[in-house]
Order: C-alpha cells, then structure tokens, then sequence
C-alpha cells in the first residue's frame, strides 16, 4: 500500500489518512466528467473505502463509483433504480454493514461544499451507521479541487456537523507547469544557403509587425473582454507604460498548452497574473516565481476557444503584457 498522506482539523478534531494517489484518482475522474457531454459536464459521486485506527482517525484505503444516470440532469440525483443499486453496492461492500464502507463523495460543480438536504437523507437510508464520513469535492477549470469532510449521525432524524477548514488538492493535470525538460528554447531563425544578402530585414519586419499587431489585437480583445472583476484585476490602469511581449498557446495531447518568454535574469521582480477566458468566464491564476521562469503552463483542453493574457508587474520595471487566443479546429 503507497505512503499515506495525513490531514487535520484546524482544530485537530478531525483527522484522515489516505494514500495521494487514491485522492488523485478521484480528482482525475471528477475532471474527466466535468469536461464531459453538455456544459460543464456532469456531476458524479463514489464510495469511499477505509476504516479507523485505533486512536480513531479515519484511514481510506479504495474507492468506488457509484452509478448514476442522471436522469434528473447533469446534478448527482439518484433515481429509484439508482438507489436500489447503490444499496446492494453497498451491502456487498461492507459484508453486511460492518466495516469496509467508511463513507461516501459527491462532486458539486455548480455551488458551494454545502451538504445538500437530498445526500443527507440518502445518506441515511443506505449507509450503515459505521459509514459517518461524508465528503464534498468541488473542482476547479485550472484542475484544482476543494474538499470539505461531513461527519454524519445516523438516526430517525440523520444529521451532519461539517469539519472545520479544507483539504485542497494540487492543480495537476488542469493547469499545471510542464516538466522542465520539456521547457521550449524559444523562436529560432534559420539561415539556409542562397538567401539574400538583405535576409536580415525579414526578421527585424516581423518584429515589428508582431508589436503592432499585438497592440491592435490587445485593443480589440480589450473591448470585447468580458465585464468581470476577475478580468479587471489583471488590466493595467490607462496610461501605464506596457511593454508587449510574446504569448502562444497550442493544443499538446488533449490539453492546452501556454507559453511565454521568461523574463531574463535581472530584469526585475515580477508578479506575474495569467487570465484566462472561457466560454465568458475569466479564470485569474498568480503564478509562482519558478512557473513565470519555466515559460510553460497547461490548461484542460476547453470545447471551443479560449483567450489568454498574462501581465507582468514589477515596481523597478515597466509592466509587461502579452496575450493571444485559441481556437478548436471546426469551432465556430
């Protein structure tokens, strides 16, 4: 069994081990149905498998998905069938209602990590009372996931009391740097045999077509850019002297790929803040010190386009401010 990862309570009331690639692998099939059929996907949810130790913190050890056909819409809402079937699955897992069975998730897309009366009702009619663990999983576009820990007492009338504070699970692989081997040495010009002698004005053209170009595209972008507080954040006051640099962004296997010229060394200490805008909902990312130097970054492959921007602040440098967008093939 992998290493277990701990994590407590800000009161330390609450304690959990687990191995991180069981968390991991519910993140990742969490991500998979989000970026499934229709608009944000699907909501799903999964039995969690464990026990406790002796001192009586919880230890998961499995997982299982709990079938739903969402036939109520995208939400997690079980039908009649689906109850029927989570019993037996249940049943089956927990030899008759001890152990095995320490509880259950549901992944909330369009809300808060709030216990949502239907699941606490579910809750009480399948789980055996050993199984008091509750859990909510909200994800994120950049691929991150919140979680919130519900302890459950069954009864005539079940009720829940919500574990303080939130486990938070790493961006990977939403928006996630890039392996520093793969990292990109940037625009290269290649001199081939016969060119003309006046070769070397092509390259300074397309400099100079790439800054006004950048300029003009930033100004037509500005104006059909989402009226969000996210988006505001991450433009400069008018007036601000911007210097523009080069942003690209290609589809890498079934993800999106960012990147960007890293600022050179000394030039100054940057805050850098990447936006994202899908679908006329901007994403705002600070980024860490070691990803700005990488120059790389993913981002889950949206259905249609996204359009990017990433600033870069400095108070002994002037701001800097790339952007660009991406278009799927087909898309209209």
């Amino acid at each position: 069994m992998p290493a277990l990862e701990t994590w407590r309570s800000p009161d330390d009331v609450f304690v959990i081990h687990y191995p991180a690639p069981l968390l991991e692998e519910i993140r990742a099939d969490i991500m998979m149905a989000m970026h499934g059929p229709g608009r944000g996907g699907i909501e799903t949810g999964g039995i969690l498998l464990g026990g406790r130790d002796e001192a009586g913190e919880f230890v998961l050890e499995g997982w299982r998905p709990i079938r739903c056909e969402h036939s109520r819409g995208s939400s997690f809402q079980l039908s009649p069938r689906d109850v029927a079937a989570l019993s037996c699955q249940v049943e089956g897992l927990s030899g008759g209602g001890t152990g095995g069975v320490v509880g259950w998730y549901v992944a909330h897309f369009r809300g808060a990590l709030g216990l949502r009366t239907e699941e606490l009702d579910l809750h009480g009619r399948v789980f055996p009372q050993q199984a008091s663990l509750f859990v909510t999983i909200a994800p994120e576009k950049f691929g991150d996931a919140a979680i919130r820990f519900y302890l459950i007492q069954s009864g005539p009338e079940p009720s829940a009391t919500a574990v303080p504070g939130l486990l938070r699970l790493a961006p990977a692989p939403g928006l996630t740097a890039a392996p520093a081997e793969e990292r990109l040495s940037g625009p290269r010009l290649v001199r081939t045999r016969g060119a003309s002698p006046l070769r070397w004005l092509w390259p300074v053209a397309a400099a100079m077509a790439l800054v006004v170009g950048s300029v003009i595209g930033w100004q037509v972008w500005s104006a059909r850019q989402p009226k969000s507080e996210a988006a505001a954040a991450v433009i400069p006051p008018s007036g601000d002297p911007v210097e523009v640099f080069t942003l690209h962004v290609e589809p890498v296997g079934d993800r999106l790929e960012i990147s960007w010229e890293p600022p050179e060394a000394g030039a100054g200490n940057f805050t850098a803040t990447l936006t994202v805008v899908d679908q006329d909902r901007a994403f705002v990312r600070p980024l860490t010190p070691s990803e700005l130097a990488l120059g790389r970054i993913r981002y889950t492959r949206p259905t249609t386009g996204i359009r990017v921007s990433l600033l870069l602040e400095s108070p002994n440098a002037r701001p800097r401010l790339a952007r660009t967008q991406y278009q799927a093939p087909g898309a209209e």
